[in-house]
This record gives C-alpha cells, structure tokens and sequence, in this order.
C-alpha cells in the first residue's frame, strides 16, 4: 500500500507538471491573441472615432448655416411687424385727428350759429318789451283823459243853464271817446299780437336751447366711445408688444448670439419703443386737450347763460372726468376773446 501510495504521489507530481507546461502554452497563446483583438479594437477605435469627428464637423457647418438661416428669416419677419405696426399706428393716428378736427369744427360752427340766434332773440325780445312799455303808458295816457272827460260830462249834466252848450261837448266828448275806444281796442290787438310773439319767440329759444343740449351730449357720447375703443386698443397693442418681445427675448437666448448683436438689436428695438410711446403720450395729450376743451366750454355756457336769463339750474351739462387743471385751453379762450363786447376794443 505504502508502495502504490508512493507510486501514485509520482504519477501526480509528472502529470501536474505536465500540466502546467499546457498551461504556459495555452496563457501564451492566449495572450498573443488578446494582444492581436486589442490591436485589432485600437485601430477600429481610431477610424470610428475619425468617422465621427468628420460627421461633428459637417453636423456643426450644417447647423451654423441653418441657425443663420433662421436668424434672417425671424429678422425679416421683425422688421416686417415693426413696418406693419407703423403704418397701423399712422393711419389710426391720421383717423383721429381728422375725427377730432371734423368735430372741432361742428362745435365751432353750432356755437356760432347759436351765438347769432341768441343774440336775434335778445335784440327781438328787447323790442317787444319796448313796445309793450310803450303801448302800457299810451293806455295810461288814454285812460286818464277819459276819466277827466268823464268828470267833466257830469259837472255840465248838473248845469241845466248851459244845457245846448253842454249837449255839444257832450257830444263832442262821445265822439272823442268812441275814438279813443277804438284806439283802445287796436292797442289791445297789438298788445295780443306782440305777447303771442313773444310767446312764439320764447318757445323758439327753448327749443333752441335743447337742441344745443342734445347736440352736446351726443358729442359727449361720441367723444366717451372714441376714448374706450383708443384705451381697447392701447391695451391689446401693449398685450401684443409683451408676447412678441418675450417671443424674441427666448430666441435670442436659443440662438446664443453674440453679446453685442444682442445689445444693437435691443437698442433699436427701444428707439422703435420709444417713438411708439412718444405717438401713444400725443394721441393721450390730444384726448386730454379736447376733454379740457369741451370742459371749459361748459363752464363759459355756465357763467354767461344765467347773464342773459336762463336759469343755471336748467343748463344741465355734465363735464367729463379728467386730469387737467381748470386754466383755460387754447380753444376756450380764443372763443371767450371771439365773443368780447365791442365796445372795449372801440
């Protein structure tokens, strides 16, 4: 047993180093191929990575071309929307200031038509009160000779002696009575006639008058819509301003430009602004001028119509709410100097 057992140890220790001779050949070879696959992976490596860098190259060259492509057309379109909000700008601007020149004039040419009539009626008016004095101390007059003839008739009815006498110049006294009766009746007619016309003359005033009042106030409610539909606008114009300058603002930041093209865009995009703003403070300063205006209108009617005799509580204009002061505009006091008695200038 101790024999084969030493036996058995040998042929373990021959095969064992057997073994490890296949061992030595297999690592060696082995090596050598995983040292060609690593050859083979380097060189493979190398042109993809050749391949690729190639492909980079034409990717960026083709993305620079589109990205400026793009940048031209969104400039394009810029300056398309900014030519095409100036035109709008100017033909809304040309819109309301022909408007508020037509109704300029419609006011000027109402207030002196109506001017003219008041003073017509007043000059009317002043007549027939003079012939109504008139024809009140002629009827005195008439009245007291008739009482006095009156008297005179019963002092010669009392005195019989001179009875034919009398009997003549009660007859005489007749005739002058009847006469002046008449005179009477047609001072009486006239009376009628000149109060029917002074009736007549005074509606015509009021209807005038409330002519003028309606007249007013449509030009108030048209002046009132001009101004919500220009504050519409104004607002949905500043919405749209808003949007396309955030819309510009995130291409800018996609397209990564340089700092200084961004600062020249910015720049006349103010300027652009900015004379958009300075138009918007002209039409605001043109709505202004016209509200303070036709305030100041008001308050002239409110001091000279009590003058020529119409009360102050049937005026009945409302003026409109505004921040102006209560100094006269240009428009007011050129009409309040057109209107000045003439006799300070003689």
């Amino acid at each position: 047993m101790g024999k084969e057992k030493d036996q058995i140890k040998k042929d373990l220790k021959e095969r064992a180093l057997a073994n490890e001779d296949d061992v030595k050949m297999l690592r060696q070879g082995f090596s050598k191929n995983l040292l060609k696959l690593r050859e083979t992976f380097e060189a493979n490596h190398r042109a993809s990575e050749r391949q690729y860098e190639e492909q980079v190259e034409d990717l960026k060259v083709d993305l620079e071309l589109r990205r400026k492509v793009d940048i031209h057309e969104i400039e394009e379109r810029k300056n398309q929307h900014i030519n095409d909000l100036l035109m709008n700008h100017q033909e809304a601007f040309d819109q309301i200031k022909s408007y508020y020149n037509d109704i300029t004039h419609d006011n000027l040419s109402l207030i002196r038509s109506l001017k003219d009539e008041i003073a017509e009626m007043r000059a009317k008016e002043k007549a027939n009160q003079k012939k109504m004095h008139q024809l009140t101390i002629d009827n005195k007059q008439l009245t007291e000779p008739l009482a006095q003839k009156e008297k005179a008739r019963a002092e010669l009815q009392e005195q019989l002696k001179y009875c034919a006498k009398d009997k003549m110049a009660l007859k005489n006294l007749r005739a002058r009575r009847g006469q002046l009766e008449e005179k009477m009746k047609e001072a009486k007619q006239e009376y009628r006639g000149v109060e029917e016309k002074f009736l007549r003359t005074e509606k015509e005033r009021d209807d005038l008058y409330r002519r003028f009042q309606k007249g007013v106030r449509e030009i108030q409610r048209k002046a009132e819509f001009k101004n919500v539909v220009l504050d519409k606008k104004l607002e949905l114009l500043t919405g749209q301003f808003h949007e396309k300058q955030a819309q510009l603002s995130e291409v800018l930041q996609a397209a990564k430009l340089d700092p200084a093209v961004v600062a020249s865009v910015t720049k006349k995009l103010e300027q652009v602004l900015g004379s958009k703003n300075r138009l918007i403070k002209d039409l605001q300063y043109q709505v202004h001028q016209c509200t303070k205006a036709y305030n100041d209108t008001i308050r002239v009617y409110e001091s000279k119509l009590p003058v020529n005799g119409i009360p102050g509580e049937e005026i009945g204009f409302e003026p409109i709410q505004t921040a102006t002061s209560l100094m006269p505009a240009r428009l007011v006091t050129q009409a309040a100097s057109a209107t000045a008695p003439v006799h300070k200038k003689a």
